[in-house]
């Protein structure tokens, strides 16, 4: 996957312009009706072809041409010039492109996706809104993203896994997955799951409950671990160990070793 950049729209040009055809150039009477006639040809064959419209999402909840993207839909699938549309409104497509796939960072039409161009290069990108920042974005290993963007005062931090067809949410229920550690085993992050007060019993006085996850780097999959970690800060402290454990540490210095296999 190469480097992420904003895929721009591709212009559309019309043929050159150039010599007139030669029928123009006749001049023998006896020739004119048949100069005339390849005259009618070469300018019917060079005269430019309109680009074809972005297709109207069809009514109704399922269709074979359309590809659900989280809240979004991607429409036609795999076809240059597909668009991708929200509650049936176009927001993205760019001619000569194909978009395979797209992701939600943030709600209100703010996503990455994923395009292909017509000689088979992929490329990255975002769709932001007039005034946005755009997402500052960072590769903790290869085939994986991890964007941060702040939008209307609310801060995201979003982990994706990159393939050459597809963008992956890994943490699609929270709008921000912090902590990124690598090692030999995969990468570990949390997410603060809970606040005091937020419910009765989600945590004690004064704590954030953090939810803490591993990512196995090879085959994608994030597994969780099934209790939540009690801090008095909405953060944790983390390192590897060797190839299997790893520890956290509280704000407090106390600290936890932990072994991959303790994740569901």
């Amino acid at each position: 996957m190469p480097p992420l950049s904003a895929a721009a729209p591709t212009r559309l040009e019309s043929p050159p312009g150039g010599r007139r055809p030669f029928c123009a150039q006749a001049s023998r009477p006896p020739a004119l009706a048949l100069s005339l006639a390849a005259c009618l040809l070469l300018s019917v064959a060079a005269a430019p072809r309109p680009a074809r419209a972005v297709e109207p999402l069809p009514a109704g909840a399922i269709h074979r041409g359309i590809v659900a993207a989280g809240p979004y839909q991607i429409f036609p699938e795999n076809r240059p010039g597909n668009g991708v549309y929200l509650d049936g409104e176009l927001l993205l497509s760019l001619p000569g492109q194909t978009v395979l796939s797209a992701a939600q960072i943030a709600p209100g039409g703010r996503f990455m996706y994923l395009v292909r161009s017509n000689d088979g290069k992929r490329t990255l990108g975002f769709r932001t809104l007039p005034n946005d920042v755009a997402p500052r974005l960072s590769e903790p290993v290869k085939g994986y993203q991890y964007a941060v963007a702040g939008f209307e005062g609310q801060g995201y931090k979003k982990f994706f896994r990159v393939t050459d067809a597809a963008i992956t949410d890994l943490l699609p229920a929270s709008r921000t997955a912090d902590g990124l550690t690598s090692g030999e085993q995969g990468i570990l992050f949390f997410h603060v799951g809970t606040t005091a007060g937020t419910h009765p019993g989600d945590a004690p006085a004064g704590a954030y409950g953090i939810r803490l996850h591993w990512l196995n780097v090879g085959n994608g999959v994030v597994r969780h671990l099934g209790r939540p970690i009690y801090n008095s800060v909405p953060t944790l402290k983390l390192a590897w160990l060797d190839a299997g454990r790893f520890e956290y540490t509280l704000s407090d210095g106390t600290s936890e070793i932990l072994n991959v296999t303790d994740f569901k």
